[in-house]
């Protein structure tokens, strides 16, 4: 076999048969390859009406409406983190709001308990109230209790919270410090001290237990 102008010439009948054989096979490949991108193509003939520019048109359209839903969505977490901001914002304001209540409970329980106390004991609110209240807080169930030196509630000898009348009477013992916040149970007569002023003029000695307790927890109220 030799080539001549680029071509395979056989020589012999063998390489002509060779040759040929060889230019059939190729043949029949290429015609097979043919037939099935032809079977490929059938399944596009509802294509071929299509116009290319309207395809175009379409398929630009195609491709706003989805950037405008994209849009929407992101306007819509959008809205959705605005609402959800101002619900945590309004909650937070309730809650706060519930705290200032619930202050303003515990304060009221408070200094009526100790005013209560205090007046039993014939002691004067204005001077003893900032100790009680530095003292006692509410417990989880509303009840006043009383607090040692490391902010704990304090029991008695009976292992019992501690009352704040028993804190009271705790106090008017201790003459030392607070001897001069209760009315002295030896005083009489015009030239003995008067402890049943509270400074401000007001004299418990000659209210009934409904005043005094009235005119003890409005003492207390400014303290």
């Amino acid at each position: 076999m030799k080539i001549v102008d680029g071509k395979a010439v056989a020589e012999t009948s063998e390489e002509e048969a060779a040759l040929k054989t060889l230019l059939e096979t190729e043949t029949a490949g290429l015609k097979a390859k043919r037939d099935e991108l032809l079977g490929k193509l059938k399944g596009f003939d509802h294509l071929k009406d299509i116009d290319p520019d309207e395809y175009k048109r379409l398929k630009t359209e195609a491709e706003k409406n989805e950037q405008d839903k994209m849009y929407k969505a992101g306007e819509f977490e959008n809205l959705k983190k605005q609402l959800l901001d101002a619900h945590a914002k309004e909650k937070s304001d309730f809650e706060n709001k519930i705290k200032v209540m619930q202050k303003s409970l515990e304060e009221n329980v408070l200094i009526a308990s100790a005013t209560a106390a205090i007046a039993q004991e014939k002691g004067v609110p204005i001077l003893l109230m900032p100790h009680v209240r530095s003292r006692t807080k509410l417990d989880d169930d509303g009840n006043p209790i009383v607090l040692d030196d490391h902010g704990n509630k304090r029991v008695n000898a009976k292992g019992e919270p501690f009352t704040i009348a028993e804190l009271i009477k705790e106090m008017k013992s201790n003459t030392d410090t607070f001897g001069r916040a209760f009315e002295a149970s030896n005083q009489s007569g015009s030239g003995a001290t008067n402890n049943n002023h509270n400074g401000n003029g007001i004299d418990y000695s000659k209210m009934n237990p409904v005043e005094r307790i009235t005119a003890a927890r409005q003492a207390g109220l400014k303290t």
